[in-house]
């Protein structure tokens, strides 16, 4: 069933209808947050220590699939590790990660975060 209101619930079985009617509502889950950002940029070139932290909501700890746009309009996929309502994606080379949103049971991020990871500056 879908969400939504079901009163008045019975059954009739040979021509008896139950006694009772059960009022039930569904509801959908909570819509799961991604919100506020820092970034750490790869310490090396072409090296894949960067990171990006969210604040999440709606979310339990664990770790989760997110996706996003490599900037060339290709999805792309990465993890990300939920502790106390801090999401932390690590293991990144600079690029550029828009538009990270996550879906979970269903119900999808609103806000689309967009974060650049830059190599450090050539000596």
């Amino acid at each position: 069933l879908s969400a939504g209101v079901y009163n008045n619930i019975s059954i009739t079985e040979s021509g008896c209808s139950s006694v009772a009617d059960i009022d039930v509502t569904l509801s959908d889950p909570s819509i799961p947050t991604l919100s506020g950002n820092a970034e750490s940029n790869p310490t090396a070139c072409s090296g894949t220590d960067g990171s990006i932290t969210l604040t999440t909501g709606n979310l339990s700890d664990g770790t989760y699939t997110l996706d996003y746009e490599d900037g060339s309009s290709a999805s792309q996929a990465f993890s990300m590790v939920v502790s106390g309502n801090v999401g932390t994606i690590s293991g990144l080379s600079a690029g550029v990660y828009n538009n990270i949103s996550i879906t979970e049971s269903g119900c999808s991020s609103v806000a689309d975060i967009d974060v650049t990871l830059s190599d450090p500056s050539i000596p």
